[in-house]
């Protein structure tokens, strides 16, 4: 929706869309809306058969849950609370090391989980929240440079789509959108290498740089 508003706006501009243009937007369209259905694919799954379609697979022990997420989300704030400042390293928070202290009070504060909900050396789990993740791996030096390059990038993304020629607002514009998408979902996933969102994420900032480039060359 963010991405059609963007053309919409562009379009006004310049009432007409060159059919060149037309298709590089349809073609971001799909980039977007096959990386979206690839992060999403068991939620798809789920819904066509919750329609009648399909087998339901093997039950086994439901953790994937908003409690489930609580849980990890409180031992991470646990470890960050001791590691405030640099927090436990890369990836830290799925070392037995560093959430083993706290189990024993996980265990306490959430009773009613299974066991294999809990961090092991089996299911490290992780934290599952890539800013909460940020802060238990790399602390609040980590949290502020993630933070920093997310408000470079929109301010960058918004100076070019409001300055640039029409075309080169375009790009700035869809950056601008994946950026805000991506930074949205990752509130549900950890901070994980070659994932499409991980993708999605760099080319939004690949985008807004070089509309941004541009339009300082054309200066």
């Amino acid at each position: 929706m963010l991405a059609a508003a963007a053309v919409i706006l562009v379009g006004a501009r310049r009432r007409v869309l060159t059919v060149a243009r037309a298709a590089s937007i349809v073609t971001v369209a799909v980039v977007v809306g096959v990386g979206v259905l690839l992060m999403r694919s068991g939620d798809v799954t789920s819904f066509i058969r919750f329609l009648g379609i399909g087998h339901e697979p093997k039950k086994t022990a439901d953790v994937e849950s908003s409690v489930h997420r609580s849980l990890l989300a409180y031992i991470g704030v646990r470890i960050f609370s001791d590691h405030p400042i640099l927090g436990v390293g890369w990836q830290g928070s799925e070392e037995q090391d560093n959430y083993g202290p706290y189990l024993a009070a996980a265990h306490r504060r959430f009773p009613g989980e299974p066991e294999v909900a809990f961090p092991s050396p089996k299911h490290a789990w992780g934290v599952q929240n890539a800013y909460l993740q940020t802060l238990t791996d790399m602390g609040l030096v980590g949290f502020a440079l993630l933070v920093v390059l997310f408000v470079c990038g929109l301010v960058l993304g918004l100076r070019a789509a409001l300055r640039a020629p029409p075309e080169l607002a375009l790009v700035a514009l869809v950056g601008v959108c994946w950026m805000l998408v991506a930074a949205g979902v990752w509130n549900g996933l950890g901070l994980v290498a070659g994932i499409p969102l991980d993708a999605v994420t760099w080319l939004s900032f690949g985008l807004i740089a070089a509309a941004a480039a541009a339009r300082a060359a054309r200066a």
